[in-house]
């Protein structure tokens, strides 16, 4: 492993980075970190057992609760206990193979569409592979999930995601050593400042779905991933489906 000073560095940029290669190619790597003591599992079969099969015996962290919940509060990533098991068993439905086959032809159509830009570039022209990856998961978005379109300000929608994936998952000095959450992180104000943006954001297209769904027809919204969790949920069909 790096020298302290190296690993703080990666660990705040991005933690990925402080795996060796070997870590990827066996099947489960105990790693020593100087504040703590990790281990990489990639078996599927171990995976399975992490954490489907006895997820009750492998709680998360410390550091990985205070990391996730930071941006996910109680979501699916961070949340534990029979709370991630309502969570999971109301989403893992529309995970299923057929449901999300269903969306092939609008990721395909997204990634085409990405393709095709870029092949129509003229040579020597400099590309922001990491802007014009982020532009592809809100298309994504928008053509499975939110077909009613993402707020009314796309750019500011594609901003926030930016300062949300440079800011959620780093890992600094305070975390390492457990400093209680009310410590100020760098940061921790933009990024909860981002999230009510979000929140914001979903909330709107949510109260705009309700209302199309409330419709006795409904036959104008669209079959996408939000109506069919409002479906499966039995929140606005009768009965669901």
């Amino acid at each position: 492993m790096p020298g302290l000073i190296r690993l703080l560095a990666m660990l705040k940029r991005n933690p990925l980075e402080c795996w060796r290669k070997e870590f990827f190619e066996q099947p489960i790597a105990r790693v020593k970190l100087p504040f703590l003591e990790a281990v990489l599992v990639h078996d599927p079969a171990a995976i399975k057992r992490v954490l489907v099969d006895n997820a009750a015996n492998y709680r998360k962290d410390p550091i990985q609760r205070r990391i996730l919940a930071v941006g996910l509060a109680d979501g699916l990533l961070s949340v534990e206990g029979p709370r991630w098991e309502v969570q999971r068993g109301t989403l893992a439905p529309l995970f299923a193979r057929r449901t999300v086959s269903s969306f092939t032809n609008a990721m395909l159509e997204a990634a085409d569409g990405l393709g095709d830009r870029w092949l129509g570039l003229k040579a020597g022209s400099t590309v922001d592979v990491a802007a014009e990856c982020t532009l592809l998961t809100l298309k994504v978005l928008a053509l499975t999930i939110f077909s009613d379109g993402i707020g009314s300000d796309f750019d500011a929608f594609r901003g926030a995601m930016n300062d949300y994936f440079g800011a959620i998952g780093r890992i600094g000095v305070l975390d390492l050593m457990g400093a209680p959450d009310f410590v100020p992180r760098p940061g921790r104000k933009r990024l909860r400042q981002t999230m009510a943006y979000f929140e914001g954001v979903i909330d709107e297209i949510i109260a705009a779905r309700r209302r199309r769904l409330a419709h006795p027809m409904h036959a104008d919204a669209p079959d996408d991933l939000l109506t069919l969790l409002f479906c499966g949920r039995s929140i606005l069909r009768p009965g669901g489906r």
